[in-house]
């Protein structure tokens, strides 16, 4: 009696996939609420204009849709810096490479 093999690597693959689609998301999300958090609020438009858009299972963007949130974030001649963006990252990058390396794992 032939014995058969059945591969479980596209199972293995797609359980790895969707494992990987939730730490993505989690970081773009977290990253958003962060930046909300860090930003400086005056009317309140910078920090409602930081939104995640996802593009697909493993890609996903933290936008910050007020023209002047760049200026707040590095400053000007005329305007101190106040980052919101840049740390709220920073932050969950350490975070985000110890779950990564979890799934990978």
């Amino acid at each position: 009696m032939p014995t058969t093999w059945v591969s479980k690597i596209p199972q293995i693959t797609a359980r790895s996939r969707q494992e990987l689609s939730k730490v993505v998301r989690s970081a773009a999300f977290s990253i958003e609420a962060r930046a909300k958090l860090l930003a400086p609020v005056d009317t309140g438009f910078l920090r409602n204009s930081i939104i995640t858009e996802v593009i697909n299972d493993l890609n996903a963007r933290v936008i910050v849709g007020a023209e002047y949130g760049l200026y707040v974030e590095l400053g000007t001649r005329k305007m101190r810096a106040q980052p919101f963006f840049i740390p709220a990252v920073e932050e969950v990058v350490k975070q985000f490479g110890g779950e990564l390396k979890e799934v990978i794992e």
